[in-house]
């Protein structure tokens, strides 16, 4: 199994796209792409059309914030459908 993970900004909004789009893959291949706004970029879509298995940054980002609440506040906010369903919403 191979991992393509995007660590860059390339997909954000106003931040471009890739040039090209990868249309040859191996079977089994997971694509991370750690941008979050928006929740799918083009290289997402363009893989989920390949049936490749593909994740977004939201869940990276939401738990990056809340462990960053803890360590500032001693409180450790709950992460739920709820909030991730407000998060999505205003995200723009």
């Amino acid at each position: 199994m191979d991992i393509i993970i995007n660590t860059t900004s390339i997909g954000m909004k106003k931040a471009g796209n890739f040039d090209r789009v990868i249309k040859k893959f191996k079977s089994g291949l997971i694509y991370y792409d750690i941008i979050y706004n928006p929740l799918e970029t083009i290289m997402l879509k363009n893989l989920k059309k390949g049936k490749i298995k593909t994740f977004n940054g939201l869940e990276m980002f939401l738990y990056q914030g809340q462990k960053s609440f803890y360590i500032w506040n001693k409180v450790n906010p709950v992460i739920d459908t709820q909030l991730k369903k407000m998060i999505t919403t205003n995200l723009k």
